[in-house]
């Protein structure tokens, strides 16, 4: 039912390497995300 979802290359497995990793992906970023009461986060259904 459900797809496996895969990277393009391997991240690493330490949970403080993996996310310092991932910030430096972020094509955009939120210096002010404090003021926010509520945040949506949405996905893709990739159901065939």
């Amino acid at each position: 039912m459900f797809s496996e979802i895969k990277t393009v290359k391997q991240y690493p497995t330490n949970y403080r390497e993996c996310t310092a990793v991932a910030k430096q992906e972020l094509a955009t970023k939120v210096n002010n995300v404090q003021d926010y009461d509520v945040i949506f986060l949405g996905y893709a259904d990739m159901v065939e």
